[in-house]
């Protein structure tokens, strides 16, 4: 029994199965030409995300010492935070760092807080131009 588009269904008329295929064609085929492009989503070559210079993190009375360096277009900034993992704890720091420059992220520790010797997870969170986030991270050691 083939679709009838001269007979109704609720009122309506049916269409055949083949008007129906083309037109699922047609949509998937222009309707993306059509949309505007969306690079800038995509895109990873305008980011700007944070590197760590060396692996290791100095300890400064309650403080680590973080040297970042920010990767990406002059003119551009990397902001966010950098998170340090360690012995069950995370302390944040926000940061920004123009493009092209090393810079050290203060992050707090606690006074008292043994970890000479001892390795943290950092993880460097750059807000994009999108409204995204680009994540970085390197195992420090304390010194």
């Amino acid at each position: 029994m083939g679709l009838n588009p001269t007979k109704t269904f609720r009122g309506q008329p049916r269409l055949s199965i083949w008007t129906a295929t083309a037109c699922v064609l047609f949509c998937l085929a222009v309707v993306p030409a059509l949309a505007p492009a969306q690079s800038s989503v995509f895109d990873t070559g305008s980011e700007t995300n944070l590197g760590f210079v060396r692996e290791t993190a100095d300890l400064v009375g309650s403080e680590a010492l973080v040297l970042v360096r920010c990767n990406g277009s002059d003119g551009g900034t990397c902001s966010g935070t950098l998170t340090l993992s360690f012995s069950g704890h995370r302390q944040k720091a926000p940061f920004s760092v123009l493009a092209g420059t090393s810079q050290t992220v203060s992050v707090p520790v606690g006074r008292g807080t043994r970890l000479a010797g001892r390795r943290t997870v950092a993880v460097a969170k750059t807000t994009q131009s999108t409204g995204r986030f680009a994540r970085s991270s390197e195992v420090l050691h304390f010194r």
